[in-house]
């Protein structure tokens, strides 16, 4: 094993600091330049504090935006993986107001074609199975309780061309509490607590954050930085493993399928 170390800097165990932020957007920083050069073959990110970065002066809500921003892609979708649920997001890390404002016919369908893309080639499903949620409640019960299923949601999912069987828009509620989301190979949701509720009911320990869309390969455990238990003894591996494993599976069936397009 090599441990590398972008810079020293001295701890504050269980608070967030200017410096631990400093100190992570370097460590990501120094880990996406390795994986840019061919040096690993992907990057596995431990949770970092957005509000220690803030301190840092750094202007990312997180790691996803970090790398899309150096790899120079617009089009990037945060997904979670799991043995029990995939899911997807339309809205990363945006306020609830404006993440409604966000949400077009375009960005749908420009986000559908890098999950189906991320399904096929990265996870190997041949012809996945994708469901779409609602924005409002109700999935709009028919445009009594907000427009946008049926301006925006159900003319991109008319005018999605691909291999995936696609279906929605579902009420959200309902959706889970009949256990539907057992029937689709992943679940894109609007937003990001519309999802997240429930993936991270499900596997807490055991889920994974993976950046589709990118050059590079990056996963992350899905819990954040837990400063309550620092320095306890009592931060539990399992996301975290379960990110390397992930890693590896989708570093091997991007090597795959290179060599067949070859």
């Amino acid at each position: 094993m090599l441990v590398l170390s972008a810079q020293d800097f001295p701890q504050k165990t269980g608070e967030p600091t200017e410096l631990s932020g400093r100190a992570s957007y370097l460590a990501v920083q120094t880990a996406y330049n390795l994986a840019e050069n061919k040096i690993v073959d992907g990057i596995i990110t431990a949770p970092i504090s957005k509000t220690a970065i803030k301190m840092a002066g750094v202007n990312f809500p997180g790691h996803t935006e970090m790398l899309a921003e150096w790899s120079g892609q617009k089009n990037f979708v945060m997904m979670f993986l799991s043995k029990k649920m995939n899911a997807a997001l339309l809205t990363i890390h945006e306020p609830v107001v404006r993440a409604a404002k966000l949400i077009s016919a375009k960005s749908i369908l420009n986000k559908l074609r890098i999950i189906e893309d991320a399904l096929i080639n990265d996870l190997q499903i041949k012809r996945p199975k994708i469901a779409l949620l609602g924005l409002n409640p109700h999935a709009g019960e028919g445009g009594l309780i907000g427009r946008e299923e049926e301006e925006i949601i159900k003319p991109a999912i008319k005018e999605f061309k691909g291999n995936s069987i696609l279906s929605g828009p579902y009420s959200p509620d309902a959706f889970f509490a009949a256990g539907l989301y057992k029937d689709f190979d992943i679940v894109v949701g609007m937003y990001h607590d519309q999802v997240l509720i429930p993936f991270k009911m499900l596997n807490f320990n055991y889920g994974v954050n993976y950046t589709a869309g990118l050059p590079v390969v990056r996963t992350s455990p899905d819990h954040g930085t837990a400063y309550d238990i620092a320095g306890k003894n009592m931060a539990d591996p399992s996301s975290i493993l379960q990110a390397y494993f992930y890693a590896e599976k989708i570093v091997k069936n991007r090597k795959r399928y290179a060599g067949k397009k070859e």
